[in-house]
């Protein structure tokens, strides 16, 4: 993985083209603050939404686990390795558009989740951040909980540590690790 700065973009997209076009173009929306959203189906919703195209398959992602209501995915610019996202099938903007049974049921999922994640990637402790409105720093706009593996040496000024850039195969890779937590995990 490597950082993401205003000042390698040109450089970046000259070596490896649109792909990292892409990754840049999510980055800096991310910097201004505006949601994204994708030119995929629509799924229950005004507007198009990337995680929506995600969970119908028509865009890339690297899952973790999948139920009738639920995703699991690694986050494609992660803060650490492992950062994973966690996420309704069902599209809805923000918690408060969920039912109230529906948010306990993704919480729910949440400490399995991180149990697997902190036991693969040996993390010394982890963060679970859920974002609402674009003031909340909300990107993409339909609800996901984040769950961020820290590591005592992550933020030696006591900032929090800068997203990457990270590998399709890298992402693979975690992901592979945290599966076989799961497992472990459900089998205890």
């Amino acid at each position: 993985m490597s950082k993401v700065s205003s000042s390698n973009v040109s450089a970046m997209y000259v070596k490896v083209g649109t792909l990292v076009y892409l990754k840049i173009r999510v980055w800096l929306i991310a910097k201004n603050k505006q949601p994204i959203y994708t030119q995929a189906s629509k799924h229950n919703m005004s507007k198009l939404c990337i995680f929506c195209s995600i969970i119908a398959g028509q865009e890339p992602g690297v899952h973790i686990y999948r139920d009738h209501s639920f995703l699991v995915l690694m986050d494609k610019y992660p803060i650490n390795p492992g950062h994973t996202l966690v996420m309704p099938i069902r599209h809805y903007e923000t918690l408060l558009q969920m039912p109230p049974a529906e948010v306990g049921k993704l919480y729910s999922l949440v400490p399995a989740i991180a149990k697997a994640i902190v036991s693969a990637v040996k993390a010394d402790g982890f963060n679970v951040g859920q974002n609402n409105g674009i003031a909340a720093n909300q990107i993409v706009p339909h609800v996901h909980v984040h769950i961020v593996p820290r590591f005592h040496d992550d933020s030696p000024d006591g900032k929090w540590p800068e997203r990457r850039v990270c590998s399709q195969e890298d992402l693979v890779n975690m992901a592979h690790k945290i599966k076989q937590e799961i497992s472990l995990v459900r089998s205890k």
